[in-house]
């Protein structure tokens, strides 16, 4: 195997890479996915041992997040030349115009070759122009789009639509728990039932998704709890029996914001139910709309914000690695809410006990109770399941997205 640079691929380079992202001061977003590995030993050119204490459930998956880079380029190539091994290799980034890659002839696997020469894309950060560039033919995909677009786009015959199942992504609010009101466990479960879901879904999502959340698992997984199902629908009268438990009778003395990433309208609109149903027991929150970078920087480094919408994946992933690498199911490297091991007892060992543990049914039972921990104490609702919308010309064919958006182009081809 070559990188695209004619560089060989050897086990030192997948060294470099596994230890780069585990080194806090890389600042990797991944270094929470590879966190049980204690460390890594090459073996010859084509082979590496990598250490960890105990059996860790999430560590195989994990290495499906990672891109092995070459270590002769340091870790800063991704910045302006990223350089791979993989079956397109990058031509050109053009900032806030395009980026460029095209089929790699000296792809290792020859028997799965891109069938497309090149793929360019063009960021749109305005929907209706997105729409209208894939409609006129000007484009030949339109990736992950707004759901309310839907049923116009399913009618029009000039484009055919792709849905992803409601299952990667839970819309979910990262609160706060450092500071009032969310310090207080009555104060979380009163958002809880804050939000009209069905309305949500059925003004917002054209009714795609799934209004049931609580879980970051659908039916589907193995792991799901069905106990979740009921909890936290949408109640002002608990609202309001909450907050005075709380000690914020009528939503008095409460003092908290949502923190809002411009150009995400779903976080927007959740965040607007939101505010309206806490304004309906006494209290109006403020909406603080920011660009996504300063968003990004209070959420994971100031820590300034109480509430802060967003839809993470891997709720299709091994549990393992859902309670391990993301946001919101903390103790991890980013642990945005800033709950501890003391405020849901019982709640680590149970996770460490599914990620440790090879019978599938033990991890169930183990799983099911961290569940239920999270709906007891509630460090951050789990709103529902959003689907994914991609719209392309008839032209397209073999595209199939995937749930955790680690997209595969290699079988895509177009007909003109």
């Amino acid at each position: 195997m070559t990188f695209h640079n004619g560089e060989k691929l050897t086990a030192e380079d997948v060294k470099f890479t596994l230890d780069s992202i585990r080194d806090p001061q890389v600042g990797s977003w991944l270094r929470g996915f590879l966190g049980p590995i204690k460390d890594v030993q090459v073996v010859d050119e084509t082979h590496l041992k990598i250490k960890t204490d105990t059996i860790e459930n999430q560590v195989i998956p994990a290495f499906a997040y990672v891109d092995i880079v070459p270590r002769s380029a340091d870790t800063d190539l991704a910045k302006k030349n990223p350089i791979g091994s993989g079956p397109f290799k990058f031509v050109e980034w053009v900032p806030n115009d395009r980026i460029v890659v095209e089929r790699n002839t000296a792809y290792w696997d020859q028997a799965r070759m891109p069938k497309l020469d090149k793929i360019v894309f063009k960021p749109v950060t305005e929907l209706q122009t997105r729409l209208s560039q894939v409609l006129a033919g000007n484009v030949d995909l339109v990736y992950d789009f707004a759901l309310q677009e839907v049923p116009r786009l399913q009618a029009d015959r000039r484009v055919a639509v792709t849905l992803n199942p409601p299952a990667e992504q839970s819309f979910v609010a990262y609160v706060n728990q450092r500071k009032p009101p969310f310090d207080k466990v009555e104060a979380r479960q009163a958002l809880g039932w804050a939000l009209d879901r069905e309305a949500f879904f059925k003004n917002f999502q054209a009714g795609i998704g799934s209004p049931v959340g609580n879980s970051p698992f659908t039916d589907k997984h193995w792991a799901y709890e069905p106990r979740t199902a009921d909890t936290y629908r949408y109640d002002l009268d608990k609202v309001g029996q909450l907050l005075e438990k709380a000690g914020y009778p009528k939503g008095q003395g409460m003092d908290f914001s949502f923190l809002v990433p411009s150009g995400y309208p779903e976080f927007k609109q959740i965040s607007t139910l939101l505010q309206a149903a806490f304004a309906q027991v006494g209290y109006q929150p403020a909406i603080e709309e920011v660009e996504i970078g300063q968003w990004s920087a209070r959420l994971n480094q100031s820590h300034d914000f109480s509430v802060a919408v967003d839809y993470p994946g891997r709720g299709t992933a091994d549990p393992a690695l859902t309670y391990s690498a993301g946001l919101l199911y903390p103790p991890t490297a980013a642990n945005v809410g800033g709950l501890t091991p003391e405020t849901i007892p019982g709640y680590v060992d149970a996770i460490r006990e599914g990620a440790q543990t090879l019978d599938q049914g033990k991890r169930k039972e183990a799983y099911s109770r961290v569940q239920m921990l999270w709906m007891e104490y509630l460090p951050g609702p789990i709103f529902g399941h959003r689907s994914a919308a991609h719209a392309g010309v008839p032209g397209v064919k073999n595209f199939v997205p995937h749930a955790a958006f680690q997209q595969s182009w290699v079988d895509v081809s177009l007909e003109k």
